[in-house]
């Protein structure tokens, strides 16, 4: 009967184990908190600010969709001649772009310190060490 009784709890652990993995796998990945919604907060942007930095995005996710598309073409101009010798103009032009993405990027959040008041900026300075992590890519495991 004791073998009964240890195979039964065994059963009822491993169903529950199978349970929680399906539950973990079905919820899917945990989901990144969108660094817009962290900055609104960490700053406590009020909703004047809210706004003047939501106008702030725009502006440089153009600037950037812009830089990002001429990068693409250099890029594409550069390994349509993979089997040649690169050619240096593209690769100065495409350091000239990379220069002015990071200028554009810096401009930003020059523009969000600017939004900031001045009760605000040491929160800024705090949120300034976080930036590189806070922007950083977010890899998902391999599947």
């Amino acid at each position: 009967m004791k073998k009964a009784v240890f195979f039964k709890w065994a059963f009822y652990l491993l169903l529950a184990g199978n349970a929680v993995t399906l539950f973990l796998l079905l919820s899917g990945p945990m989901k990144h908190r969108e660094p817009k919604f962290e900055i609104i907060e960490r700053l406590g942007f009020d909703a004047q600010q809210v706004n003047r930095y939501e106008q702030e995005i725009a502006k440089h996710k153009k600037q950037i969709r812009t830089l990002e598309d001429k990068q693409r073409s250099l890029k594409h101009q550069l390994f349509q001649k993979i089997d040649s010798i690169p050619d240096s103009t593209v690769l100065k032009d495409l350091t000239a772009v990379y220069e002015s993405i990071q200028l554009v990027h810096y401009t930003h959040f020059s523009a969000i310190k600017d939004i900031c008041k001045p009760n605000q900026l040491a929160a800024f300075h705090d949120l300034e060490k976080d930036l590189p992590k806070l922007f950083a890519p977010h890899h998902h495991p391999r599947k």
